[in-house]
């Protein structure tokens, strides 16, 4: 393709009589951009139909009337997620539908005592092809989470416990078992009111499981009153594998001084007792005490089957008994309890041992296999799947396919879906399928295998621009123009080269057929080249035009009387820049118009951006039809002064310069440092507007601004010499200034 090019625009440049200096574009050199190679500028292909199903669904917390669930979003293009639950002899029902990135749901419609089963589906809402209908794609079910909800007025936080290893001697709640009090308001004096109180603990304990030792504390008051102070061991604890302990605590307390009134403290608290327990199923375990305090506000169940203990459940005042729900089957737990009131904890009850019995085993069938598979190529791309399903006990089905001998995964499907549209396929290529039922890790045999041969792609060629040609405006200025051929066209690319290395100079939309250059250098032979495309599919290249930029001129001659003396070196500077316009270029000392800066700021921001501004359109202002206010404002550098107005003949403030000058310079240079960190406030900065704060601070950072006498003075007009002295400061501070006179 490359030679074929090659020979292509050789034939131009001869028909066309155009001699190719070999110093500065060698024949050899000539390599016109390959289509092959064209940068990707667009890719219409949707992401994979597939996506994963929700993971890791737990119980936050359950209630007699609320349960609390959470999961993990693994997918990446869902719209929605169902959220089903089904009682334990019912049927899944959905009871919500959620918004996508959804990760957490609270059922309020639950009873005590009841175990429900929940279940939660990512979903994608599409259209399908085949009908012009929206249809829903569903995930995978996510795990099975069972929970029962409590038959009292406490509250079961998280879910089973999983992962469980029991090494050696399960601990129990000691010193470091610090139980929470629910919301509890303390006395800002309770803190010290036992502060230099002394707790003595003796122990003994023998080689078969009774230990001997003292320890010294600060009180059962720690930490604003709440610790719970020494535990009492509980008696004998037989634990498979380990001796047997026993013990004895005492506690004394001295407190010498006197104490203020306040810090009296409530008459101590006292613990449960008879704490007993019973596994009424595989995962319920029934708990029972008998209430010894008639001044608490409730207990604290804790429960451990690791070592590591955690808080069950927070109980109401005289609550006897409670039902520990959402645990594991075959697995050994350990209870204590504490009851607590506004100042104080109880000592621990005694410790309960209880395993729960293992799991019914649960036969899991797997689902029968889908049947008559059938392929039907309804474009170049797309395929439509249909199947008979033939199980009822499927969570979904798994489509497989290919085209090359390897199979791979195409799409997950919802139970009891019977049709699929395989979209992004390659034309004129034949596919194999074939689909699985599946339920957990249980898969049905697979399908029969269905083929199918997609069809010829319908023609898109693109027609190559025509009627290319090149004008030098100027010595810096290239004016292009062609024909557009097409009707198909995405956009247009546009290639130059003075060395033979081609390089994209513009990417312009569709219908466009002019484009002006503005990045060239004087006295230098340029080759241009434009293509049409659509999608990553580009036409063949255009004729090419070669065109050489003339030398750089004298400085145009400009009248600059009345100028101030100050001002000429800089109006000067302006004119070889190229920074100046003709209606500006008198009555120096004349405020200048909003229309007027925004003439000299577009032609800045071309000069440091390299291209021409392209004009909005349709025009949104009723007041002007400038071309250059129009740049300015597809630019970003200008907004207007209401919905539809820009008032070009009023006169410009400094602040308002200030936000032109920076939209100008961030639009069009990369990497620009807009930190205004050490610009020193001004004395008149309150009159600055909030919305050119940073803008004024950073002209006056980069010394393009300068203030008088600590002021900035934001809402004075400018003089026409001033705008253009503060357009070429901005163009050398941020032009390198080896390239400037170039």
């Amino acid at each position: 393709m490359r030679k074929v090019i090659i020979l292509i625009c050789f034939s131009i440049m001869m028909s066309l009589c155009l001699p190719v200096n070999a110093d500065t574009f060698p024949a050899g050199k000539i390599n016109l951009p390959n289509p092959d190679s064209l940068p990707i500028l667009l890719d219409p292909r949707l992401q994979p139909l597939t996506f994963s199903p929700p993971e890791g669904l737990e119980l936050v917390k359950a209630e007699k009337n609320l349960v609390s669930i959470k999961w993990k979003d693994t997918a990446v293009i869902e719209t929605l997620y169902v959220v089903e639950r089904k009682t334990e002899n019912g049927s899944y029902a959905e009871i919500k539908v959620l918004p996508k990135d959804s990760v957490s749901f609270e059922d309020i419609t639950v009873e005590p005592g009841i175990t429900y089963y929940y279940r939660v589906k990512a979903g994608k809402e599409e259209k399908n092809s085949a009908t012009g209908k929206m249809e829903i794609k569903y995930s995978a079910y996510s795990n099975e989470l069972k929970v029962t909800t409590p038959t009292s007025d406490g509250t079961t936080t998280g879910g089973p416990i999983k992962d469980i290893k029991i090494i050696g001697e399960v601990k129990r709640p000691s010193l470091e078992v610090k139980p929470k009090l629910p919301d509890i308001s303390i006395k800002p004096d309770l803190g010290t009111v036992l502060g230099t109180g002394t707790d003595t603990e003796t122990d003994t304990s023998t080689g078969t499981g009774t230990e001997t030792g003292t320890g010294s504390g600060i009180g059962k008051f720690l930490e604003l009153g709440i610790d719970p102070g020494s535990l009492t061991k509980p008696g004998a604890i037989t634990i498979p594998g380990s001796g047997t302990e026993s013990g004895t605590i005492t506690d004394t307390e001295t407190t010498p001084g006197t104490q203020s009134q306040d810090a009296t403290i409530s008459a101590e608290i006292k613990a449960p007792e008879g704490l007993v327990g019973e596994a009424i199923s595989e995962n319920q375990i029934a708990l029972a005490w008998q209430d010894k305090s008639d001044n608490e506000l409730g207990f604290l169940l804790y429960r451990t089957a690791t070592g590591e203990w955690e808080e069950a459940a927070v109980l109401n005042a005289n609550t006897t008994e409670y039902v520990d729900a959402n645990l594991l089957p075959n697995t050994t737990y350990y209870y204590v309890l504490f009851a607590y009131n506004e100042t104080s904890i109880s000592t621990e009850s005694n410790f309960v041992e209880i395993t729960t019995p293992k799991a019914a085993q649960t036969q899991v069938t797997a689902p029968a296999a889908p049947e008559a598979l059938a392929a039907e190529a309804k474009s170049p791309t797309e395929v439509v799947l249909t199947w008979i399903d033939k199980s009822d006990n499927e969570q979904g089905f798994i489509i497989y396919r290919t085209s090359t001998g390897e199979w791979e995964q195409a799409a997950v499907v919802s139970a009891n879906t019977t049709t699929y549209t395989d979209i992004n396929l390659k034309p004129n290529t034949t596919y194999y399928y074939a689909v699985f039922a599946y339920r957990d890790s249980s898969f049905s045999a697979q399908s029969n295998i269905a083929e199918v041969l997609t069809t010829q792609a319908a023609s898109t060629a693109l027609t190559a621009p025509e009627g290319l040609t090149a004008q030098a405006q100027k010595p810096n200025e290239v004016l292009l123009t062609w024909q557009d051929k097409s009707d198909n066209e995405d956009g247009f690319l546009l290639y130059r080269t003075s060395t033979g290395d081609w390089e994209v100079i513009a990417t312009l939309g569709a219908n466009v057929t002019t484009f002006t250059d503005i990045a060239v250098q004087p006295n230098t032979k340029y080759y241009y080249v434009v293509y049409a495309f659509a999608g990553e599919t580009p036409s063949t290249e255009s004729n090419m035009v070669e065109i050489t930029t003339p030398s750089q001129t004298t400085a145009t001659t400009v009248d600059f009387t009345g100028a101030s003396s100050w001002a000429l070196e800089e109006l000067k500077k302006a004119v070889d820049y190229g920074l100046y316009t003709d209606r500006i270029m008198n009555n120096y000392t004349q405020s200048i118009t909003r229309e007027e800066f925004c003439e000299l700021v577009v032609k800045l921001y071309e000069k440091l951006k390299g291209i021409a501004a392209v004009p909005v359109s349709p025009n949104p202002f009723i007041d002007t039809s400038n071309e250059n206010i129009l740049k300015a404002y597809g630019a970003g550098i200008v907004t207007g002064t209401s919905a539809n107005t820009f008032s070009p003949n009023n006169l410009i403030t400094r602040q308002d310069i200030c936000v032109m000058l920076y939209r100008a310079i961030t639009g069009s240079v990369t990497n620009v440092d807009t930190n205004i960190d050490g610009v020193p406030a001004f004395t008149d900065e309150n009159l600055i507007g909030q919305w050119a704060v940073k803008e004024v601070k950073f002209a006056v950072k980069n010394n393009i601004m300068q203030g008088s006498a600590s002021k900035i003075m934001p809402r004075d007009n400018t003089t026409r010499e001033q705008a253009v002295l503060l357009v070429v400061r901005v163009y050398e501070r941020f032009t390198d200034t080896k390239q400037i006179n170039k």
